[in-house]
């Protein structure tokens, strides 16, 4: 369960024994998003532009990792694959 999802779910309480855990996977979980929209960044700079969904996609993916909103994401490839 990543950090936020523990943040939302009304039923779980975050002991203070177990907030430096919670930090630490946290820290990695926004450590590897960074890594993965880095990636993105340079393949969509590197895009040559003639699959344009494809570059949509990868921008997609790039904005949701940058912003930590999965939502945005799974929304908006939702609705770029039903225009297909």
């Amino acid at each position: 369960m990543s950090y936020l999802s523990m943040l939302l779910d009304t039923d779980t309480t975050i002991d203070k024994n177990s907030q430096p855990a919670i930090k630490k996977d946290y820290d990695t979980e926004i450590a590897e998003n960074i890594k993965q929209s880095e990636e993105l960044r340079r393949n969509i700079n590197l895009h040559n532009g003639n699959n344009t969904a494809e570059l949509l996609e990868m921008t997609l993916k790039c904005i949701s990792l940058m912003t930590g909103d999965t939502v945005f994401y799974s929304q908006n490839i939702k609705k770029l694959n039903n225009r297909s």
